[in-house]
């Protein structure tokens, strides 16, 4: 629908230089990132995606343990589809008081919440970080597979993923923005938010 790129990033500080040089984009990211980053880069959030026409997630820590079994985490493997830094905020959170268990954990980066559980599932991992949707989706898709797992401890409700622009130039992105918003609304759009785990964007500002 034009004459725009999409551009995806693995490395945090190479996506936040990229926000500071571009005038005219629209950037997705975490709830998260978001709000670490919107004062210093002056950015506005625009849309948050729905899920079941739901704008919050939970996190949930699953494991083949048992939830006494937390203090295994000390030292033990965490597979998570986010980066190490947001895992580890997103852990120490949930445990609270057991937060420095954390320390010693190592996060193995994985490309899905499918592939933390898969990782769990063949012993890759001690434990899953995922969202309560994926592990219920297991359920869905292997219930002998998801019988497997215990919840360990979840998380309070976190936002779904934000789009935002420049605040200093949202005209400019107007139209992108249109059309960002309008992809629940199509078979190909949708396709496309099944990805990250959402089947709609809700406007915040404007529309």
């Amino acid at each position: 629908y034009g004459n725009y790129v999409f551009q995806p990033f693995i490395d945090k500080d190479t996506f936040e230089k990229y926000v500071t040089s571009s005038k005219d984009g629209e950037f997705i990211m975490s709830s998260w990132h978001f709000e670490s980053i919107k004062n210093k880069l002056a950015l506005a959030d625009m849309m948050v995606g729905q899920y079941k026409g739901r704008t919050t997630q939970k996190w949930v820590l699953s494991s083949k343990l048992e939830p006494k079994d937390i203090v295994k985490i000390k030292g033990g493997k965490v597979a998570a589809a986010t980066s190490d830094e947001y895992s580890r905020s997103v852990l120490k959170k949930m445990l609270g008081e057991k937060g420095d268990l954390i320390d010693s954990t190592t996060i193995l980066i994985v490309p899905k919440d499918m592939d933390a559980l898969m990782s769990v599932i063949f012993g890759l991992a001690d434990f899953a970080l995922t969202t309560e949707n994926s592990l219920d989706t297991l359920g869905t898709i292997n219930k002998n597979q998801y019988d497997m797992f215990n919840k360990i401890v979840k998380s309070k409700d976190i936002l779904l993923p934000i789009v935002a622009v420049r605040s200093d130039n949202p005209e400019s992105v107007k139209k992108l923005l249109k059309i960002t918003g309008e992809m629940g609304n199509n078979p190909e759009g949708k396709k496309v938010l099944k990805l990250i785990n959402i089947d709609a964007w809700k406007w915040l500002k404007g529309d």
